[in-house]
C-alpha cells in the first residue's frame, strides 16, 4: 500500500508574536513550482518539498544543520495572522510541510520553513506581512515594546516581504529578530532568525526563494536510482551486472521492438550467477521506459496475446497480478522457456518497470514479493524526504 507520512515534528508558528512590512516592488521574481492544489500528499509530498528547502552547502559559511523535519499537520496555522498579538488562525488540513533549522557559529539560530497552503493564502501570508507596519508598527504587552519595521529583500518582487522586530523592557532588550515570506505557487516560504547579521539574512532568503523551483522540477537519473532496489533485496547470491539497458515486446506482427531505457530514467540488473540478468528494474518519468513500453505491453495482451516470430517460434502471454498497491499498475506473464513476469507501476509522473526471469528457484509467489519491495523503494522517491 501507498504510504503517507504522518503528521510529526510539525512546524511551529514562525511568527509568532512578529509585525513587519515587506519589499513592495513589482513583478514576482520568486521561481514558482508548477501548479497544484494545495493540500495533503495527493498534490505535493513532504519529499517534493524537501527538495526545495535549501541546505548547510547553500548558505554562506559558518552554518550547520540544526534540526529538520518533514511530513503533514491537519491543524496548520497561518504564518501573519498573528502579527499585531492576536491568536494564529488555522486552516484544517493536512497541509504538508517541510523545515530545516541551521546554526551559525556566532550563536543566532535561522529557520526554513515551506508549506503547500495554495497560492491564495500563500499570496495573503505575504499581504499580511507587508501590511503589518501600517496596521501595528508598535505596541506593549507585559512591559515590553515591540516594534516592526521594514526589511527590504532586493530581487524578489512583490512575491515576498520582510521584517525586523525588536523588542525592549525596562530591564533590557532581546535579540532583534528577522522573518521574512515568500510566495511561490501553490507553495509559502518563511524564514526567520534571532540574532545575526541582517545582510546575510537576506541572501539566504534569497537563496531560499530560488530553490523552492526544485519542488517540482524533475528528479535526475541519479535522484531516481534512489527509488531501485539493490542487490541485498534480493535472494542470495544476486549481484548487480550490466544489462541490457533494454526491454523487448513483440509487436501483434511478431516482431521484436526494443525500448531502451533512456538517459532521463534509472535502471539496474540482478543477475544470480554469471548467466544472463534474471531482474530488471528502471524507473522513469516517459519516454521508450515506461511510457511506450507499458503501451506495447498492454496491446499486446488485448490484441494479440499469442504471436508467431519469423522463426516460427510462437510467443504467449497470460495477466499476472502484481502485488496489491493502491497505485496504477499493471501485468504480464510471458510464457517463455523460462517464464518472465514483468509489472509496471505508476505514481504521478513517473513509472516503475520490473521484469523478473522465474528461474533458479524463483516462482510466481517469489517474483510478487521482489516486485513488492521494488514498489516500496519506488514509493520513497515520493514520501521519504
Amino acid at each position: 500500500m501507498r504510504r503517507i507520512i504522518a503528521a510529526a515534528c510539525a512546524v511551529p508558528v514562525l511568527f509568532a508574536g512578529l509585525a513587519g512590512p515587506g519589499d513592495a516592488s513589482a513583478g514576482p521574481a520568486v521561481p514558482a513550482p508548477a501548479a497544484s492544489p494545495p493540500l495533503g500528499d495527493d498534490y505535493f509530498t513532504s519529499a517534493q518539498l524537501t527538495r526545495g528547502l535549501i541546505s548547510a552547502a547553500d548558505l554562506p559559511p559558518g552554518y550547520t544543520v540544526a534540526g529538520q523535519s518533514a511530513g503533514q499537520q491537519q491543524q496548520f496555522p497561518v504564518f501573519g495572522t498573528d502579527l499585531c498579538g492576536a491568536m494564529p488562525q488555522e486552516i484544517p488540513g493536512p497541509v504538508t510541510t517541510s523545515r530545516r533549522t541551521f546554526r551559525h557559529t556566532d550563536g543566532s539560530v535561522t529557520t526554513v520553513a515551506i508549506a503547500a497552503v495554495g497560492s491564495q493564502r500563500a499570496r495573503e501570508i505575504v499581504g499580511l506581512v507587508a501590511g503589518a507596519p501600517a496596521t501595528c508598527p508598535s505596541r506593549t504587552s507585559g512591559g515590553w515594546t515591540t516594534t516592526q519595521s521594514r526589511l527590504a529583500l532586493p530581487g524578489l518582487g512583490g512575491a515576498a516581504a520582510g521584517v525586523v522586530t525588536r523588542s525592549r523592557s525596562a530591564t533590557g532588550a532581546v535579540p532583534r529578530r528577522l522573518a521574512a515570506a515568500a510566495a511561490a505557487g501553490d507553495v509559502s516560504l518563511v524564514v526567520t532568525q534571532d540574532g545575526g547579521n541582517q545582510a546575510r539574512f537576506v541572501k539566504i532568503v534569497q537563496a531560499a526563494a530560488r530553490k523552492l523551483a526544485r519542488i517540482s522540477a524533475p528528479l535526475t537519473a541519479r535522484e531516481l536510482r534512489r527509488g531501485l532496489i539493490s542487490a541485498a533485496d534480493l535472494p542470495a547470491g544476486h549481484h548487480v551486472v550490466t544489462g541490457p539497458g533494454s526491454f523487448t515486446e513483440y509487436d501483434c506482427s511478431g516482431n521484436p521492438v526494443r525500448f531502451p531505457v533512456p538517459a532521463s530514467a534509472a535502471y539496474r540488473a540482478f543477475a544470480a550467477g554469471p548467466g544472463a540478468p534474471t531482474v530488471q528494474v528502471a524507473i522513469g518519468p516517459g519516454g521508450p521506459v515506461p511510457d511506450d513500453l507499458i503501451t506495447a505491453v498492454r496491446t499486446r495482451g488485448r490484441d494479440c496475446p499469442t504471436v508467431t516470430d519469423r522463426s516460427g517460434v510462437r510467443h504467449a502471454t497470460t495477466y499476472f497480478s502484481p502485488p496489491a498497491t493502491d497505485i496504477d499498475n499493471g501485468g504480464v506473464l510471458y510464457r517463455e522457456r523460462p517464464a518472465v513476469a514483468l509489472a509496471h507501476f505508476c505514481e504521478r509522473d513517473l513509472c516503475l518497470v520490473v521484469r523478473v526471469t522465474l528461474t533458479g528457484g524463483i516462482g510466481e509467489e517469489q517474483a510478487r514479493r521482489i516486485m513488492a519491495t521494488a514498489t516500496e523503494r519506488f514509493l520513497d522517491l515520493f514520501y521519504q524526504p
